[in-house]
């Protein structure tokens, strides 16, 4: 007797989706892995599927897909740091500028813990404090800078360029900006101090004003001797609520990142007295 209308004969083949040769000595490579079987079984679920429910699986992975990039870009702002949002868009602030050659950067450590947030340091700088002393001397360099330019200001964004690094500096709720500039016949440094409301806004600019970046930099202060325009190197440091950038430069602009004058420089300025006080508990205010 013939079989019913539609129902196949029987099959008496190799299994569905696998190659004629599977099985035959000299092909035989033990049992099949768990990630091949699992791939099988996919495939023949995936081929009995009816159209319509084949396209509705296929658009759940889209969506699926598409709530995990949604989720991701929620929890790291604009795909830098997670947690950490955009900054803000701050206007009437160069585009560009100036930059160091070189950098390096260090976040606030456990010795500046007393001035971790301004609340508990609400004493504003003075200018009597951060552009003391008037000569900065050091002995592995062979050099004696004298002070040559400073500035005190309450509007940080005016001392840098770089809108992204302006939002930076309005997100860390930045109240003071000290600049001051020193010289001798062979050196030039530079040094500049972020007043912000705490050390995690701290770490963040010294982080954002990484030259490679582009973001911005300090800019110096007026009647100052130019920065950045041959070999440069320079260091960020937060040291609690403060954010410390220091600049240094040979005047005929040689060296280069392995400098040992320059290295040595970059530490000698970047220990700003008025913020080591501060840091030991002396010199607070309330």
């Amino acid at each position: 007797m013939p079989p019913p209308p539609y129902e196949e004969a029987p099959y008496d083949g190799p299994p569905p989706y696998e190659d004629a040769h599977q099985g035959a000595s000299s092909y035989d490579e033990g049992p099949p892995s768990e990630d091949a079987s699992l791939t099988r079984r996919l495939q023949r679920r995936t081929a009995a599927l009816p159209p319509v429910a084949y396209f509705a699986a296929a658009g759940a992975v889209v969506l699926l897909a598409v709530i995990v990039v949604v989720a991701v870009v929620a929890f790291t702002g604009d795909g830098g740091t997670p947690g950490t949002a955009p900054p803000p868009s701050v206007t009437n602030v160069r585009s560009d500028g100036p930059l160091a050659s070189a950098y390096s950067q260090a976040a606030s450590t456990a010795a500046f813990s007393a001035i971790a947030d301004r609340a508990k340091d609400t004493k504003p700088l003075t200018a009597a404090e951060v552009f003391t002393p008037k000569k900065i001397s050091d002995t592995d360099a062979k050099a004696s800078l004298k002070l040559t330019a400073s500035q005190l200001d309450s509007r940080c964004t005016s001392a840098i360029w770089g809108p992204r690094l302006a939002g930076t500096l309005e997100r860390a709720r930045c109240t003071q900006v000290a600049r001051a500039t020193y010289s001798d016949d062979r050196f030039a440094a530079m040094v500049t101090i972020f007043n912000l409301a705490d050390a995690r806004g701290a770490d963040q600019v010294v982080a954002e004003a990484d030259p490679r970046a582009g973001n911005g930099f300090p800019l110096v202060p007026p009647r100052s001797v130019s920065f950045g325009r041959a070999f440069s190197t320079a260091r960020g440091v937060a040291m609690g609520h403060y954010a410390v950038i220091t600049w240094v430069q040979r005047t005929d602009g040689s060296g280069d990142e392995s400098d040992a004058a320059l290295l040595s420089l970059l530490v000698t300025t970047g220990r700003p007295g008025a913020v080591l006080v501060r840091a030991t508990g002396t010199g607070k205010g309330e």
